[in-house]
């Protein structure tokens, strides 16, 4: 069922990045890294989001700003630690 629901004509990476990075920055005022990743349901793109307690829920306001696809690419919101993005970077 998930490959009916992204089975869409995808934007260009580069596009797709540079927008989703635009709307984070809109959005949220914590550090954040938008990637793409693959897994078992194929590739995607995720918002890297770092936050104080990565077990705390987003708000509902903030959640309902990210469709299950961005330009029609699959989209995980990833929440981590403070420092994660910058160690990331850094391997």
């Amino acid at each position: 069922m998930a490959n009916i629901a992204f089975n869409k004509d995808k934007a260009p990476k580069d596009e797709a990045q540079k927008s989703l990075m635009e709307h984070i920055s809109d959005n949220w005022t914590g550090p954040f890294w938008v990637n793409f990743f693959s897994g078992d349901n194929g590739l995607g793109i995720q918002a890297v989001l770092e936050v104080e307690d990565t077990s705390e829920n987003l708000s509902a306001d903030f959640r309902s700003k990210f469709p299950p696809a961005w330009m029609g690419w699959r989209l995980i919101v990833l929440k981590v630690p403070f420092g994660y993005i910058e160690y990331l970077k850094n391997i």
